[in-house]
């Protein structure tokens, strides 16, 4: 990975938005390096890593993108989710969820 990676080049996007708040709660509780803060759902800066829902996210990208979330969704009922979540990243995307949901969305993508 590219060391120049900064706060503001990450951004983790949670799939269902229903549930959006205890994700970001739960991020919320990780402490990020000083002088690092998360920013919910606002506008980043130098030094915040941004916590949005991949709706919200449409149209946006960023170089380091996390999405998580996907385990309380159905992959096959949003095909199109899964594409914008995937076409954010600029550099590289990360999946985040148990083993089975991430070898299912593994082979969305390989049969795409």
């Amino acid at each position: 990975m590219n060391q120049n990676i900064q706060a503001k080049d990450i951004v983790i996007l949670v799939f269902d938005a229903v549930m959006k708040n205890e994700y970001y709660n739960s991020l919320k509780k990780q402490i990020l390096p000083k002088p690092n803060t998360w920013s919910e759902e606002g506008i980043q800066s130098e030094c915040t890593v941004l916590m949005d829902t991949v709706n919200r996210f449409k149209g946006l990208e960023s170089s380091v993108i996390f999405l998580w979330g996907m385990d309380s969704v159905d992959l096959d009922k949003y095909q199109s989710l899964l594409y914008v979540g995937l076409s954010r990243a600029k550099s590289i995307v990360y999946f985040v969820g148990t083993n089975r949901i991430c070898d299912s969305f593994r082979e969305k993508i390989i049969n795409s």
